[in-house]
């Protein structure tokens, strides 16, 4: 499996991509069972004799005066032989790739976004997946990617059934981005798949949108995303120092209407900075056009367009 990954990144060509391609097969590497780990070291052998004594000492109140200690041991190996059972791992790599992968689709058929940013794409001809032959992937099979992810499990502390899961995905340069949830077997990838889906969905800055038969620059603010300044005038000055200007009433509405999964940025219920000392307080729909005094609010949001 490392060997694999090593081949992944030396073929992997050097250039960025808005969009990411991953190879589907995704390995999990099992790791520590922060479980037992927690459970042997996370008190004294002091408290766990204690423990164990306080037991015993039940058993003998409620009857069991030969069989203390032997029902004792008896228990915890039954406790134990379960666990076992439990976190054997038989299959999980393959339910956590196979959970991942419906997450993600169930985040796009319920967003519906323009254009899909995270694609999981065969490096092999369709004829050998079907069959299942294993075959060298060449570096020509390769260039239909643009990266692939591997990720780690571990059974989580707390010993509730949980699982601690990360998920590493590389892109053609180098760059590497990790996401990590705790949660059931059956949800933690749900929670994964939405980190990914945040993180290479939403709109980033610099981007163009059409509106109208104008085709307009989005700078985002100084943070290079949707920024706050405490007042109208501020906003300006930043948009000003990007060589920019902020947005009009009509283009905050038009570019909220894309949605902040295709390429815009929703007003949602904020309120926004515009230029002249106004607001645009997205609450008042019929009127959102406002003096700053009438909304009362300590920040603004802004950003830049071109």
């Amino acid at each position: 499996m490392k060997r694999l990954i090593a081949v992944l990144i030396c073929l992997l060509n050097m250039s960025a991509h808005a969009q990411i391609s991953l190879w589907p097969t995704i390995p999990f590497m099992r790791g520590a069972d922060l479980c037992q780990f927690q459970e042997a070291y996370g008190q004294t052998r002091q408290q766990t004799m204690r423990e164990a004594a306080d037991v015993a000492y039940d058993f003998l109140l409620s009857g069991h005066y030969g069989n203390a200690v032997q029902l004792l041991y008896r228990l915890n190996d039954l406790v134990t032989r379960n666990r076992n059972l439990a976190t054997q791992g038989n299959g999980l790599d393959v339910t956590l790739e196979s959970t991942l992968h419906g997450y993600v689709d169930r985040l796009y058929v319920q967003y519906k976004p323009r254009e899909k940013k995270i694609h999981f794409t065969h490096a092999r001809p369709l004829m050998d997946v079907i069959a299942r032959q294993e075959r060298q992937v060449d570096e020509a099979l390769l260039n239909r990617l643009t990266g692939f992810a591997y990720g780690t499990y571990s059974y989580a502390p707390g010993c509730k059934g949980d699982l601690l899961v990360t998920l590493t995905v590389v892109s053609k340069g180098g760059r590497t981005e990790t996401f990590m949830a705790q949660n059931k077997p059956q949800l933690v990838m749900g929670d994964i798949a939405s980190r990914m889906f945040e993180a290479y969905q939403r709109t980033t800055f610099p981007t163009t949108l059409r509106i109208g038969t104008r085709t307009l620059k989005l700078l985002g603010g100084l943070n290079n995303s949707v920024d706050r300044a405490r007042t109208t005038e501020q906003a300006e000055v930043a948009c000003a120092t990007l060589d920019g200007r902020l947005p009009t009433k009509d283009e905050y509405e038009a570019i909220s209407l894309y949605g902040d999964w295709s390429g815009g940025v929703s007003l949602n219920n904020g309120t926004w900075a515009l230029a002249g000392g106004y607001v645009y307080h997205a609450p008042f729909r019929t009127h959102p056009v406002r003096q700053p005094w009438e909304v009362n609010a300590e920040e603004y949001l802004y950003y830049c367009v071109q």
